[in-house]
């Protein structure tokens, strides 16, 4: 206890009481992460606000949680007690667990992963955790309270950039600024996917007492009797994107080894806006004016609207299957 108590008391004016600002700085992060994924997906500023929002503020808050106290509080007291450097390492690591667990509460609650559901259940757990943490600090004596000491890493870097050569003083600011550059790099490289990997899924399922399945469409269709189909699309564009979907049933003929479109009827159209890594489903109907055979039922997708005149070459996306349509 000797060795210890001189540097405890050196430390009481770093661990003042008061509100703990290290929490609602993490909230304000939060808030503005939530706020700019809202108004700017898929943004520069975006990417780099997701990379701590998603990897640091939940272990941060759950680290808090469990060490209200700093560093050098009495040992009797406080038997398990973390450095600040521990503190920053744990963050990362927590994050990294608890992100699955709360992914699979997502699953849970929405039945299946969305950013909306997923950004309501993490933003839950940031508040709640962050309140415990601030509760349980307010509860413990003031002069054992964790407290970020920043005002002690700016005195030294002032001091550093104050006293030393004009080559340190170049290096020391080189070193934050690459430390900032290397953050927001990966932010954006872990919010964002390279051009390469952006892509929409468009599918045709059925659904069954297990879900929906890609298979089981019906086949046989009556004249003037609306049957159902069901559509969907998987957005990983990157960004919030506007859709249209066109269905069409065409009369072809086989020409010169080539399919030709020789009588066609607009059965459908729809609009969807869906959000990068969510799903659009429409359950809808559609009823046939054409009859005979190996008549093709096709889906057109459009990206930011189709053109009034709709075709498998212009479409950004088809899917078709053979139907027969009866007269009843």
């Amino acid at each position: 206890m000797s060795d210890e108590r001189p540097v405890q008391s050196r430390q009481q004016a770093a661990t003042l009481p008061g509100v703990p600002f290290d929490v609602l700085a993490c909230w304000g992060l939060f808030g503005a992460a939530i706020a700019v994924a809202m108004s700017y997906p898929g943004s520069t500023l975006h990417a780099i606000l997701a990379l701590p929002a998603l990897f640091f503020l939940p272990g941060y808050l759950t680290v808090a949680a469990a060490f209200p106290h700093h560093e050098f509080a009495p040992r009797p007291t406080y038997p398990n007690r973390v450095t600040v450097g521990e503190r920053l390492a744990l963050s990362f690591g927590v994050s990294v667990a608890l992100l699955p667990l709360l992914g699979l509460v997502v699953a849970v609650l929405a039945g299946g992963f969305n950013t909306t559901a997923a950004g309501v259940v993490l933003g839950g757990y940031v508040v709640l955790v962050g309140a415990l943490a601030g509760v349980r600090r307010l509860w413990i004596p003031p002069e054992d309270r964790f407290r970020m000491p920043v005002d002690r890493w700016g005195t030294a870097l002032g001091g550093r950039l104050r006293r030393g050569s004009a080559l340190e003083r170049a290096m020391t600011v080189a070193l934050c600024l690459s430390v900032v550059l290397a953050v927001g790099a990966a932010g954006y490289a872990l919010a964002v996917p390279n051009d390469g990997e952006t892509y929409t899924d468009f599918h045709l399922v059925t659904e069954t007492d297990d879900g929906y399945v890609a298979a089981d469409y019906p086949t046989e269709l009556t004249r003037g009797e609306p049957t159902e189909y069901t559509v969907g699309i998987l957005n990983h564009e990157g960004a919030l994107t506007d859709y249209e979907v066109v269905v069409t049933l065409d009369r072809v003929a086989e020409e010169d080894g080539e399919q030709r479109v020789v009588e066609s009827n607009e059965l459908a159209r729809m609009d969807a806006t869906v959000e990068h890594g969510e799903r659009w489903t429409e359950t809808h109907e559609v009823t046939p004016e054409l009859t005979g055979e190996d008549l093709r039922l096709t889906y057109h997708l459009y990206v930011d609207g189709a053109p009034d005149s709709v075709d498998r070459e212009s479409a950004d996306r088809h899917l078709q299957i053979w139907v027969d349509v009866g007269d009843g």
